[in-house]
């Protein structure tokens, strides 16, 4: 019955570790910029999620898309028409 129990709390620690950098973006409608590499996503005025590109150069004009509705550190995101890997992601 230990054996049982430290497995499942294991498990469980694995999952929350792989999905703790994960940001649901749904609903995003606006975002910001904080500068040249970085963004806050806002779904109805409530900031959600400050993400960070390193290759990538934004700036207030530029036209962001995401590639899914959840995102994490080394997804894709496309700006200006070139995709680009999100270096780091933090919900809000």
């Amino acid at each position: 019955m230990k054996k049982k129990l430290i497995s499942v709390v294991l498990l469980l620690c694995i999952a929350l570790f792989a999905f703790a950098d994960s940001v649901n973006i749904y609903g995003v409608n606006s975002w910001s910029r904080v500068d040249s590499h970085t963004i806050i996503l806002y779904s109805s005025g409530r900031a959600v999620a400050l993400v960070k590109v390193n290759f990538a150069f934004i700036n207030s004009t530029s036209n962001i898309r995401f590639l899914s509705d959840y995102i994490s550190s080394y997804d894709k995101v496309i700006i200006d028409g070139q995709a680009y890997d999100i270096s780091s992601v933090s919900r809000l």
